[in-house]
């Protein structure tokens, strides 16, 4: 199981804070200006939910569960932000996606490399 959520973890995301390396997961989009959503787990422990806590600008201003019962198998989420986020706010780097697990061990997650594609061509579409 350890090499299945390796190789995920590579494929989808990887963690910015290598000082936790039992927690894994990605932001893989943002819908409707409004929802953002992607897999947290924690590779010791994967059969229980991470708390996943959205920051802009070092501020918390949403929080949810990684709960969700995906198709590859990993624990999604699908944080609503109230419409606070923008996607310049994601785009310029001022959020920050954190899973944190049952004993407080934090883990800030990667950004999964087609979601920065799909904000780039939002931000600068074809001519």
């Amino acid at each position: 199981m350890k090499g299945l959520f390796d190789k995920l973890s590579r494929f989808y995301g990887r963690l910015l804070e290598e000082k936790c390396p039992e927690l894994a997961g990605s932001v893989d989009a943002f819908e409707q200006n409004r929802f953002l959503s992607g897999w947290a787990q924690d590779k010791n422990n994967p059969g229980q939910p991470l708390q996943v806590l959205v920051e802009l600008g070092g501020k918390q201003i949403a929080a949810g569960r990684a709960d969700l019962t995906r198709a590859d198998g990993l624990s999604g989420y699908r944080i609503d932000t109230q419409n606070v986020l923008s996607i310049m706010d994601i785009a310029e780097n001022r959020v920050r996606v954190i899973a944190v697990a049952r004993d407080g061990t934090q883990a800030q997650l990667g950004r999964h490399y087609p979601f920065i594609q799909t904000i780039m061509k939002r931000l600068f579409p074809p001519i």
